[in-house]
């Protein structure tokens, strides 16, 4: 995780748009993402990771990273059900403490018994499934 954060989310980012975005961007090139699901219709995010990423395939099963637009419980159960994780998979969810129903289901999903390890970056979080890991929470400024 300390890796993660000072080699990734704290370097300078060469990708345009908020905090989240840069975030997500910078997380791709630095798990050397090939594949990101994304459930529901953001057209425009994908159009985005295209033109960043030209090789990178998208709505693929598993998924290297799986974007969720806000926190979600269905989509979070849909996805742990149909196989679209694997170990080192990471899901970005946007807009984590929006509102309260926001930061309840953030709160939620992140003490599911299949997430080891959260990163809340108050903008936006991650939730990692890797079994060999220890669960922890962390909180980082960006």
């Amino acid at each position: 995780m300390y890796a993660y954060v000072t080699k990734c989310l704290y370097q300078r980012s060469k990708f345009k748009g908020g905090k989240n975005i840069k975030s997500l961007f910078k997380s791709i090139v630095y798990f050397k993402a090939r594949n990101i699901f994304i459930p529901s219709n953001e057209d425009a995010l994908i159009d985005r990771i295209k033109e960043a990423f030209p090789n990178i395939e998208t709505n693929q099963q598993p998924a290297d990273i799986i974007y969720l637009h806000t926190p979600n419980k269905v989509l979070f159960a849909n996805i742990l059900k149909e196989g679209t994780y694997h170990n080192d998979s990471m899901v970005w969810i946007d807009k984590i403490h929006y509102n309260k129903e926001n930061t309840c289901l953030w709160e939620a999903l992140k003490n599911h018994a299949k997430v080891t390890v959260s990163v809340d970056l108050f903008y936006c979080g991650a939730l990692f499934f890797r079994r060999e890991q220890a669960k922890e929470h962390f909180k980082i400024r960006i």
